[in-house]
């Protein structure tokens, strides 16, 4: 992995009286706030340490601009399909602002040396903090500016992390690489060629479950869907809401009733993939065959849910029309999203949702 050091804009919190206030809105408004004076910038070039800290845990990654051809040759792995709407806003927001205001963020396997190096570094004084109060949780970022230190981080992602696999950032990836590509033999390719990530070894990370909530009956009838739906999986009644506890079973509700899904055994072992995701047993056999939605990509009749908001806003975006039913799915886990990234193929949309997640405009590189 090719990592290079950069001159980064972090917030000027002289200015901001309300981090959750200010953070929230930074991806869209980043010119304004830029223009008004609530960005400094770095005088050297740098890395810079990320630290997330919740209420029982931490988390210590590190943020790096990263060659694009890596991201094209697959040493940046993907594992999931993008949707063609968010990559156009992406586009339409990098070539507004003309800075990546949010790292991809990528994860790798542990390694020793990295991990000791960034907790000794940890010891001086940092660049920034902040609290946020939903979630609560603090951010912090220490600066790594001298030659030795960052001809040690270099080497140590070159002869040891030759791969790095996406969590958070498919549609920033592609549409850097796309941007890239079309600039090709222009004089401002060059702008295109890095990529603003942060690295943070797979243990750090977890992996939540992504949910699915369609707009279905129409002319298709409650009692028609459940009947083609018994034909895939076996169907129990809930006495309350839950979500699932295992591989291969899902929880579905529809007309405020809870069911337990479990996929039929013909179906799991005809399924003609190693890996058996229930995300893609689900766009097949009930998504694209019962409901009749080829393009999960971008059809509007579905929607997609980070598991992270909680049964009770999805039972409420469920119940907010009949017309509706909402699938609550098991995470996918971590050897599995890898085993899909390396042998090159991909998940549906919206299959995983990882935490922590990181902020828009704590760490931004201009372009």
């Amino acid at each position: 992995m090719h990592l290079f050091p950069f001159q980064a804009k972090y917030p000027n919190f002289d200015y901001i009286t309300s981090p959750d206030s200010f953070f929230s809105n930074v991806k869209e408004e980043y010119n304004d706030y830029d223009d008004s004076g609530f960005f400094r910038k770095t005088p050297e070039e740098g890395f810079y340490i990320y630290e997330i800290r919740t209420g029982n845990r931490s988390f210590t990654g590190l943020v790096a601009c990263v060659d694009i051809r890596d991201y094209l040759d697959g040493h940046i792995r993907r594992h999931e399909d993008t949707l063609a709407a968010k990559e156009q806003r992406q586009m339409q927001l990098l070539m507004h602002r003309n800075a990546m205001v949010k790292p991809v963020l990528l994860f790798h396997q542990p390694l020793v040396s990295l991990s000791e190096f960034l907790e000794r570094f940890k010891d001086d004084s940092s660049l920034l903090t902040t609290h946020f109060e939903t979630p609560d949780e603090s951010h912090t970022l220490w600066k790594v500016t001298g030659e030795r230190d960052v001809k040690y981080l270099q080497n140590q992602f070159f002869q040891h992390i030759p791969d790095a696999y996406i969590a958070d950032g498919h549609h920033r990836s592609s549409m850097a690489a796309l941007l890239y590509e079309r600039r090709k033999g222009k004089p401002d390719q060059h702008k295109f060629g890095r990529l603003l990530c942060a690295f943070f070894p797979e243990s750090d990370l977890e992996i939540l479950d992504y949910n699915r909530i369609v707009d279905a009956f129409g002319e298709l009838s409650v009692a028609r869907f459940m009947g083609h739906l018994s034909q895939v999986v076996d169907i129990e009644v809930l006495s309350a809401p839950s979500k699932p506890s295992e591989q291969h079973q899902m929880t579905m509700l529809i007309n405020r009733e809870w069911f337990s899904l479990r996929w039929k055994a013909h179906i799991l072992q005809n399924w003609p993939e190693r890996v058996i995701l229930d995300a893609s047993l689900l766009d097949r056999y009930v998504i694209r065959e019962i409901f009749g939605i080829e393009d999960v990509r971008n059809d509007q009749r579905l929607k997609y849910m980070e598991g992270s908001k909680g049964l009770d806003e999805f039972r409420n975006t469920v119940n907010k029309s009949d017309q509706r039913v909402g699938f609550c799915l098991s995470p996918v886990n971590v050897e599995g999203l890898k085993e899909v990234a390396d042998s090159g193929k991909v998940m549906p949309p919206k299959s995983t949702w990882f935490e922590p997640r990181m902020r828009n405009g704590l760490i931004v590189y201009e372009i």
